[in-house]
């Protein structure tokens, strides 16, 4: 896809202190705006996913070298554009990553800035709705 509106993405929570990982903020806003976002449960099959055409993008926070090396490559030679959420260069010790066709990789970066300033267009629903 060449919309984020139309897109498939993935991403990812860390198993543990997942209290202090604000990638919520992300999964939210992004559910909300495009064609759906799922969760892998594997960095490595998420970024070869991206890589292969099943996923338009992934990003994830925290990730370890050993995570995303292999897919990060896979990303690069598939044509497509890995860099840290903000859209500065990645490093395998960056502390996150996102990955895309290439094609809505500066749109999901211009997504992601106001989630950074914490400007939200849908508010995370109180519980007291339901």
């Amino acid at each position: 896809m060449d919309k984020l509106a139309n897109s498939l993405s993935c991403t990812g929570f860390p198993n543990h202190n997942r209290q202090s990982n604000p990638n919520i903020h992300f999964f939210y806003q992004l559910a909300m705006e495009t064609h759906g976002v799922r969760r892998g449960g594997s960095a490595a099959i998420d970024l070869a996913y991206t890589a292969c055409g099943r996923l338009d993008a992934f990003w994830e926070i925290g990730l370890s070298a050993w995570d995303l090396a292999g897919g990060k490559l896979l990303v690069s030679e598939a044509g497509g554009t890995v860099t840290t959420m903000q859209g500065g260069r990645h490093a395998v010790t960056s502390p996150d990553v996102m990955a895309t066709n290439g094609l809505l990789h500066e749109e999901l970066i211009a997504r992601f800035a106001p989630i950074y300033r914490g400007e939200l267009r849908h508010p995370i629903p109180s519980i007291a709705a339901i």
